[in-house]
This record gives C-alpha cells, structure tokens and sequence, in this order.
C-alpha cells in the first residue's frame, strides 16, 4: 500500500471540500517528496517521521506547517488502522509529532486602518463616477461592497464566492450561506446590517438589471466589469484586491483578518455574547471562537484597578471633570487692621458710629429672622456649601474666624458692632433680631 492509494481510500470514503481535499494530497505529497513514491506504508515508523520532522523544520519549514502535516497525515494512517486497510500491529508513526509553535502576531486589523481603507474606496468609487475613468480598484463600487460584507459579517471567503442572488432574503434582510460551501459542512445566516444594506442593495439591483438568474454567482466581478474575462469570479481576484489595500496602507488586510477583528470587536461589548459570535462566525468548537478572540489589555487593567480599589490596596482619586465649568471662588475678605497696633477703644467706638450711621434707630425698624430671609430667596440663589479647598487656613470654627465669605461671616456685614470687653453678657440673639432687613439681606453675597 502506497501513500497515495491510501489517500485515495481515505478520500474516497469522506465526502470533504475541495479544499479540504487539496490539503491533504498536499501533505502526501510532502512525504513521497522526502520518502518516494513507492514507498510502503507499513514501513515508516516513527523514527522516520522524526528524522523527517528534524530535516524539514532545518531547512525553513515552520513548526505550523509541519503540525499540519503531521495532523492529517495522523487521520489518514488512523483511518487505515481502523478499517483494516493496514495491519492492527503497527501503531500511527504520526501519534504525538506535532511541535510547539510560537504564539502568532496579533491578526486584528486597527480601526483607523479599517477606515482608511474604506474612505479610500469611497473616493475612487466617486472619481468612477464622476470621470468615468477606470480607478485603481475597479469597479470600485462592487469592490467597496465585497470590503464591507467582509468587515460586517466576517463571512468566509469561499462562502462570499458561493453566494448566489436568490440566496439574499431581502424581505427578511438576511444572508443563506449553503452547507456545501462551509469548512463545518453546516448552513446558517447572516443578518443584513444597516451600514450593509446600500451595498447589498447595489450589487442586487445590479445583478437583476444585467439578467442574472437566481442560481449565478453573485459576487462576480467579471459580469460587472469589461476589464475581467473570466466567467467566475476566483479566490485570486480577491485576494488581489485586498493585496492592493495592503500595498497602500502598510497594514496586511486579509478577509481571514476580519473574522479575527469581528470576533474581538464583539467581545469588547458590554454583553460579550461568546455565543452569539460563535454562531456569526459558523463555528463548530467554542474553542475555536476563543482563539480568534484577541486579548484587551485595556479592559483587563481596568478590571485589576477595580479589584484593587475594592480591597483597599489603592485609595480612590480626585480627579477633575475637564467639562464642567470652574465653580466660582468666593469673595476675597476686607483686610483687617492688626488689633495690636489699634487701640481697642477707638476700634469699638469707630465700630459703634459706623453701625449707627446704616441702622439709624433699631427700635422703630420691623426685621425678619434669618430663617424668614433665607425661605424668601429663589432657590437658586440659597447657599450651598463650600468645599474644604475654599477654606484657607484651619480656624478654631467662630464666625470671625472662618476664610469664607457665606451668610453671616462677619459682624459688620450685619450692622452690628462688636461687643466691647465689658458686654459680654450681652445677648448676641437679641441684636440679630433687630438688624436691619436690607443689611442682613446683603450678607448672603453667593454666586
């Protein structure tokens, strides 16, 4: 039994993609390369394979590669094992030669790039439109909608190639991907976005007026274009166009590349639905959808500053709110006159000529209390409390003390003077019932 033969029973038995298929005539021949073509299969052991493994790695090949040759080689020599195509004595040569590779660059492609791109296309779709010259990109306007159904949906290339016009539900505003087309051998939908409707809308409207039937190809760059020739539009078509984006701005852009950054996007919302990017990109193995997903670092922060704050092992920050205006400082107070150099008695009897030259004859003026005053200011303009970085100096907390100029701060701001050394059992109450209303009212200066 030749490598080759057993290949034919293997694909003979599996109804697998073309593609699939050319992958595994890809690695049998990889090994009729290093073993011969006539080689028996029963004569490679696994010493062989590894000396193989050793060569190929040496000379260039990488580990990823290698594995999988080694992984669907393993199948085709399992699948011979198990349907006696080969002796039950020998065991797979295959069993446990894959590599450790290194971990891949990120494959997530950045959003300014996405939107570069993308107003790139537009401008060559209106210089289409508008010369009638032929772009860089042509047609531009179809090669814009084949660059948003891949930023949208992270659809598969062979998938996108295998719709056909009658497989857009334009009522339902959905997408039918065939089973026969997916790596999974599975059907699902695409939901139709709003930012994909006008391009979808486009390329539909297109296809109809040009006389397409409901079984063509609908992505055809070909029937859109006199500069193609052939009849179906290929992978090669597209991956040129995307070589072409790549060449422009620096950064590789792959239709794979998209489905890596649809899958991260998603899981950077707020409901990080694993289950529904699962079903988007048609996976069959959760595990797979994880590793398409790409680690948010910033996210990941965020969360240990909030693990940290929670168990005190960092105190909370005061940060300012760049957007709010600055509230207003409060009025600088009137200096005073150092008491060590004045002599009290002509402070007090300055004091006491000044109060009666605003307040006149207490006796025959009818005042409110205070608490009447402050009921009959507008609400906006009561006082509100000022914040401890208004307060200048630590004080001992008496009204002629305090650094801030609210309701009440001064003795003088009501008329009233200060009381001499000898009146101190006077009540103080007493004279603030009978200040007057338009100097009492002056104290509350707030803004």
């Amino acid at each position: 039994m030749t490598p080759q033969k057993l290949l034919n029973e293997y694909l003979a038995d599996h109804d697998l993609r073309q593609a699939s298929a050319k992958t595994y005539s890809a690695a049998i021949k990889s090994l009729e390369k290093h073993f011969g073509k006539c080689t028996e299969v029963e004569s490679i052991d696994r010493r062989a394979i590894l000396a193989w493994r050793n060569k190929v790695v040496d000379g260039g090949l990488s580990k990823r590669s290698w594995n999988t040759y080694s992984n669907h080689l393993r199948t085709i020599w399992g699948y011979g094992i198990e349907y006696g195509i080969l002796s039950d004595s020998i065991a797979n040569p295959f069993k446990k030669t894959t590599l450790i590779p290194p971990k891949r660059p990120s494959k997530i492609i950045g959003g300014d790039a996405i939107k570069s791109a993308r107003r790139w296309l537009t401008s060559l779709v209106a210089e289409e439109e508008s010369t009638g010259a032929r772009a860089k990109i042509t047609p531009a306007w179809f090669w814009l909608a084949t660059f948003e159904i891949f930023y949208y949906t992270g659809i598969r290339l062979n998938a996108l190639l295998c719709i056909r016009l009658k497989d857009i539900d334009w009522t339902k505003k959905l997408i039918y991907v065939n089973a026969e087309t997916e790596k999974t051998h599975r059907g699902f939908c695409i939901p139709i976005m709003k930012g994909l409707e006008p391009h979808i809308e486009r390329i539909v409207t297109a296809a109809r007026n040009m006389g397409f039937r409901d079984e063509d190809q609908l992505f055809n760059v070909n029937r859109f274009s006199i500069h193609y020739r052939s009849k179906t539009m290929n992978i090669h078509q597209i991956e040129d166009m995307f070589k072409k984006l790549t060449h422009a701005f620096g950064i590789r852009m792959t239709p794979h590349r998209f489905r890596h950054t649809l899958a991260t996007d998603l899981m950077r919302q707020p409901e990080r639905n694993i289950h529904l990017t699962k079903a988007l990109l048609n996976h069959s193995n959760i595990a797979t959808t994880m590793s398409y997903i790409e680690v948010d670092y910033e996210h990941m922060r965020a969360v240990l500053d909030e693990r940290s704050l929670h168990q005190g092992a960092i105190r909370f920050e005061r940060r300012e709110d760049p957007s709010r205006p600055e509230s207003s400082q409060p009025k600088a107070l009137p200096q005073q006159v150092d008491s060590s150099r004045q002599n009290p008695s002509d402070s007090v009897e300055d004091s006491t000529n000044v109060a009666k030259e605003k307040t006149g004859d207490l006796s025959e003026i009818k005042v409110s209390s205070a608490h009447e005053l402050f009921l009959a200011l507008p609400k906006q303009k009561r006082p509100r409390k000022y914040p401890l970085e208004q307060i200048s100096t630590l004080t001992t907390g008496l009204s002629h003390e305090l650094g801030w100029d609210g309701p009440g701060t001064l003795w003088a701001d009501l008329g009233i003077p200060p009381c001499s050394p000898s009146e101190d059992s006077f009540d103080s109450g007493a004279l603030m019932e009978q200040a007057s209303p338009l100097s009492a009212a002056g104290s509350y200066r707030w803004t």
